[in-house]
């Protein structure tokens, strides 16, 4: 039977899986490898491209180590990767730069060096964002989007910017390092934000690409996420073990990964992922986009349907914080390993340990700022009202709180575009905590349904992608989705969801009240030096 390898580059780990290449998407080889998020300074969040390659390589190259799944079985290779990151190559496709992650706010300065001046609407240049939204249907809205960081290294790495010849993502890359084909695929471009997404020729959108002065040169070409893009040749199959020959198709971004991973797939469903980073993600059969939230759809990779989204830059990274930095080996947790899920299990099986509330203690997850309901790159979370009798415990459950209400207000922020959801799918590392499923439906009223392996929707996602590419049984990329079904049902239990309420239209308050005061703290923080 032929085989689907389908891998999966995050923020934290890179998995390698492999999928029968039927309807009941069997998984018949799971790998997960660490990879190195580094953070030279404040505000910087970059990969080494070449460990990235060489971790994803040696990864691939291992499933075929004991003989039990053989390299002409491989029908295709579909890779889904995080979104929203830079790294300049040369024409031979070597790396030039680091690896920008999406969470990677260093250029702070330089979106305000093309935003700040005259006259401005949501702190935006009401001239350049008109000319975006009429030439592309969207904008680049954060110092984090890679227009950004593409602009500040043109100004920071003078010399690795002379030398590029192509601007690529992470997922880009790797597909370069497979194929030798320098491309993006149209979901992604639409990520990039200068790509005319709001029209039926889909290209760069160049007036708003003169917007921020940048050189479509170096832009790739587009193409679809189900395209073959490359083959595998000798080099590249002595380096993967992959037959020469094996195909490559486009792939996805996470957010999309996720979205048909989760099985949430059709016009007006939604999920909610909560992996290093987190969103909701919610099935439009048209384009918007929240001009105040800088937040919006992308294209989707059936006909007439878009994905719109909500950020939240530190969902999971929040969670591993405080299992890094405040649980400590005390008997009680465990060992801290990144790695070991048995830390996170204890974790969350002291959840239930704590009232509802968190005794009033919260917590904001702007660990890495804040990208939704309003963008500020440049503040931190906080944990408010810390009372003498508090300890770990409530630490480990207002975190997982402060995450779960987060999420109520990007849904919320969604209404004027998106229905407010009854029921969500709930998928990535936290889905697997039932304490967190149900701290989740009780803080936003939804039912909470829980597809099988949910820290695997974006595996499953690029399985189900490369699956529609094969063709089989001539059915739609929704079919295919929906063949992920729940597992486990949450509901709302009425008691916990009305103290949630309230706790609730205080978290609302928070950003806009201390915004300013966390913004000025690391302006002085910056001042004194590193």
């Amino acid at each position: 039977m032929k085989k689907i390898i389908a891998l999966d580059v995050g923020s934290s780990n890179i998995k390698a899986c492999v999928f029968d290449a039927n309807d009941k998407l069997n998984l018949l080889y799971n790998k997960t490898v660490k990879v190195g998020l580094y953070s030279p300074k404040i505000g910087y969040a970059e990969h080494d491209a070449n460990e990235m390659w060489n971790i994803l390589s040696s990864a691939i190259k291992d499933i075929f180590s004991d003989g039990a799944i053989k390299k002409e079985d491989i029908a295709l290779v579909s890779i889904c990767s995080q979104a929203q990151c830079v790294v300049l190559v040369d024409k031979d496709g070597n790396a030039l730069t680091p690896v920008f992650n999406s969470q990677d706010a260093r250029a702070v300065d330089t979106f305000k060096k093309y935003y700040s001046s005259g006259l401005t609407f949501a702190d935006l240049n009401l001239r350049k964002l008109l000319i975006c939204l009429f030439d592309s249907g969207f904008l680049p809205g954060s110092a984090k989007d890679p227009v950004f960081k593409f602009k500040w290294a043109e100004d920071n790495m003078k010399e690795a910017y002379a030398k590029s010849y192509k601007w690529l993502d992470i997922k880009d890359f790797l597909i370069m390092k497979l194929t030798g084909e320098f491309v993006t695929t149209t979901d992604n471009a639409h990520a990039y934000t200068i790509y005319k997404s709001n029209k039926n020729n889909k290209t760069w959108a160049k007036k708003a690409c003169g917007c921020f002065k940048v050189d479509m040169n170096k832009l790739p070409k587009v193409v679809d996420c189900k395209e073959v893009v490359g083959t595998i040749n000798e080099k590249v199959s002595k380096e993967t073990g992959l037959a020469v020959g094996t195909p490559v198709i486009g792939g996805l971004i996470d957010s999309s990964a996720v979205q048909y991973g989760s099985g949430a797939a059709e016009v007006g469903e939604t999920m909610i992922y909560w992996g290093t980073s987190g969103w909701i993600g919610a099935v439009t059969d048209k384009f918007t986009i929240n001009v105040v939230t800088k937040c919006g759809s992308l294209i989707a990779s059936e006909k007439n349907r878009f994905h719109y989204y909500e950020v939240l830059d530190s969902a999971g990274a929040s969670y591993a914080w405080i299992k890094e930095h405040i649980v400590s080996d005390d008997g009680l947790l465990g060992t801290v390993d990144t790695l070991l899920d048995g830390v996170y299990n204890n974790m969350n099986e002291v959840l239930k340990d704590i009232p509802t509330g968190s005794d009033g203690l919260m917590f904001a997850p702007w660990i890495t700022g804040v990208r939704a309901p309003m963008e500020a790159s440049d503040i931190g979370g906080m944990f408010i009202n810390i009372k003498r009798n508090m300890g770990k415990k409530h630490f480990i459950k207002a975190v997982a709180e402060g995450i779960c209400y987060h999420y109520r207000l990007l849904m919320e922020s969604n209404k004027k575009n998106v229905k407010y959801p009854k029921v969500v799918r709930f998928v990535g590392g936290g889905a697997k905590s039932v304490q967190i499923a149900q701290i989740l439906a009780d803080i936003t009223g939804c039912t909470v349904e829980v597809p099988y392996n949910p820290q695997n929707a974006g595996v499953y996602g690029a399985a189900i992608l490369a699956l529609y590419a094969l063709g089989e049984n001539n059915r739609s990329l929704v079919d295919v989705a929906h063949l992920q079904k729940a597992e486990k049902v949450f509901t709302p239990i009425e008691k916990n969801s009305k103290i949630y309420d309230k706790y609730y239209s205080i978290y609302k308050k928070i950003y806009r009240k201390n915004h300013k005061i966390l913004s000025n703290l690391t302006k002085i923080r910056e001042s004194v030096g590193e």
